[in-house]
């Protein structure tokens, strides 16, 4: 099953019309047409069409996970990973690149960040991670 068999199976399913679901989606009905009949492929509101479909940007573009509402969401979009450094580290004002990638062990960072960004021990204790 491809991305617009999944829109029309859950379409249906919520019983919507292609007009009501661009309204909810903020689309022309043309679009949603074309979505369904596998014109688009990677349509760019796929957040927006999922909220309106109940489920995740995931189970439609990939078919992974429940078409349904449950109590699993998505965690945050991980933009690049961020290397963990001690207080000593963090204190002494260094270049990141003293520190090779090796010897230090990487965290998933949700924001845009460069290789020069990096997260000392105490953020990570503070903030729960």
């Amino acid at each position: 099953m491809d991305i617009a068999e999944r829109v029309k199976k859950l379409r249906k399913e919520l019983n919507l019309t292609q007009y009501q679901l661009a309204e909810l989606v903020g689309v022309a009905q043309n679009s949603i047409q074309k979505l369904e009949r596998g014109d688009t492929k990677n349509p760019r509101n796929i957040e927006a069409l999922a909220r309106a479909l109940q489920c995740t940007p995931e189970y439609l573009r990939f078919g992974v996970g429940e078409s349904g509402n449950d109590n699993v969401t998505a965690g945050p979009l991980t933009r690049a990973t961020a290397p963990l450094i001690s207080w000593v580290q963090a204190g002494a004002w260094s270049e990141i690149s003293e520190i090779k990638a090796y010897d230090a062990d990487r965290y998933m960072c949700p924001v845009n960040c460069s290789d020069s960004d990096f997260r000392s021990k105490s953020a990570r204790y503070k903030h729960g991670a």
